[in-house]
């Protein structure tokens, strides 16, 4: 079973990956970043996707892929109807305002820590709304927060 944990988000702007890489080590987990297509290194802001590991784990490790897709209609809708059976009216409304959704595709061996807190810098700076598939689980930002204080620690 694979996962995937999304972010969405309200604002058009792309969270730039040095932002990414400097919250994260801010937050204690220095990660590196890879962009998937080596064109966009030149147009950070246009990113579309890129992989993340642990700082020095290049090559021990399977990456994080993270995508940036912007939502369209379909997208939406499909979103919305394919979740409806664990979404509330809160949740439906960050969905519709939605402009971006980060991706997160997570391997099958992974830093919980890593995953937890990209999750938790990429919801605080797009003011997102959090999906993980596994579960098919809706958090807002202070419920992945609470859920996750085991890892998180105090409100970062």
């Amino acid at each position: 079973m694979s996962r995937e944990v999304n972010v969405y988000s309200p604002k058009d702007a792309a969270i730039l990956p040095d932002e990414i890489v400097t919250q994260m080590a801010h937050r204690g987990v220095p990660i590196e970043w890879r962009f998937m297509l080596s064109s966009e290194r030149k147009k950070p802001a246009q990113w579309t996707a890129g992989y993340i590991y642990a700082r020095g784990e290049v090559d021990q490790q399977e990456p994080l892929s993270l995508s940036r897709v912007t939502i369209k209609s379909r997208l939406r809708a499909s979103t919305i109807q394919f979740y409806q059976a664990v979404m509330t009216e809160h949740y439906r409304a960050a969905l519709e305002a939605a402009k971006v959704v980060y991706q997160i595709s997570v391997p099958l061996a992974v830093d919980e820590r890593l995953l937890v807190t990209l999750v938790d810098v990429l919801a605080e700076m797009s003011d997102g709304l959090i999906l993980d598939t596994l579960p098919d689980r809706f958090y807002s930002l202070a419920e992945y927060r609470s859920a996750y204080t085991h890892i998180l620690g105090r409100n970062p």
